[in-house]
C-alpha cells in the first residue's frame, strides 16, 4: 500500500484542520475549492455545471475528480458550452442524472459514496431543485 500524505493547517482561531481534498469527495463547490490546492492533480467539478445557473457558482454541488478524470467529463472546457446549449430549459434533476451517469462512465463505481453525498447535499440545501 502506498504512502498517504496528510496536510493540516492552523486556522485563524488556532484550530488544526485537514487541508486539501481527495478524489471522490463531494459537497458545496465553495467549500471544496477553499480546501483545494493548486497543481495537486485534483479538479473540483460542478454538477450540474455552473453555467446552467441553477444555483450560485459557490453554492452549486461538486465532486473532486483527478485532472485526467475531469478532462473526460461531458462538460469539460469547450464541451461545456455545447452541452449547456443542448440542455438549456431541461429540469435540474435530468441534468444532474446525466452528470452522475457521466462520472460513473468515467470512474465506474469508485465514487459512488461521493455521488450519494452530492445528492444529500442538494436534498438538504436545495430541496426545491430535487422535486419531481
Amino acid at each position: 500500500m502506498g504512502a498517504v500524505l496528510v496536510l493540516s493547517v492552523i486556522t485563524p482561531n488556532g484550530q488544526r484542520r485537514i487541508a486539501g481534498v481527495v478524489a471522490g469527495e463531494s459537497g458545496r463547490y465553495a467549500d471544496l475549492i477553499r480546501r483545494s490546492f493548486a497543481y495537486d492533480g485534483i479538479q473540483i467539478h460542478h454538477m450540474p455545471q455552473a453555467a446552467m445557473n441553477f444555483t450560485s457558482r459557490a453554492d452549486g454541488g461538486a465532486i473532486a475528480l483527478t485532472d485526467l478524470e475531469h478532462s473526460f467529463t461531458r462538460t469539460f472546457a469547450g464541451r461545456g458550452r455545447v452541452v449547456a446549449n443542448q440542455e438549456r430549459g431541461m429540469p435540474f434533476r435530468t441534468i444532474l442524472a446525466r452528470d452522475i451517469r457521466d462520472v460513473r462512465r468515467i470512474t465506474g463505481s469508485k465514487y459512488n459514496q461521493g455521488l450519494l453525498e452530492l445528492l444529500d447535499y442538494y436534498r438538504a440545501n436545495h430541496s426545491s431543485l430535487m422535486l419531481k
